[in-house]
């Protein structure tokens, strides 16, 4: 057997997490502002993304507000094809920490621990 223990590169989760949260500014402008009273709790958005000129292959990314507060944000974000069936659709959830400027996954498939 061996004695390698699995261990966590923290430096490395650290910059993805911060990486993250660049990208889901660039998608949502108005996310650190999101507790305040602008109606952005429990919205939805909806992408669809497609690799072909047909709509056949169109995908859409569903991202939604689960909760809104002052120094985070917690975010759904589920694909759904438009078209066919996934046997189990992925999903996952999100935390947004404002104030450290970071986006960790949580949940993933409703599993808290992976």
């Amino acid at each position: 057997m061996s004695s390698n223990r699995y261990s966590i590169d923290l430096i490395r989760q650290m910059a993805e997490c911060d990486a993250n949260y660049i990208r889901l500014l660039k998608l949502f402008p108005g996310l650190y502002r999101s507790h305040d009273d602008s109606g952005f709790q429990d919205a939805v958005f909806e992408f669809c993304i497609s690799d072909r000129s047909d709509q056949n292959g169109e995908v859409r990314i569903l991202i939604s507000v689960l909760e809104a507060f002052k120094y985070t944000t917690t975010l759904k974000i589920e694909q759904k094809p438009k078209s066919g069936h996934w046997l189990e659709n992925p999903a996952m959830e999100v935390r947004v920490y404002h104030d450290a400027s970071t986006a960790e996954v949580v949940a993933c498939r409703e599993h808290r621990n992976f």
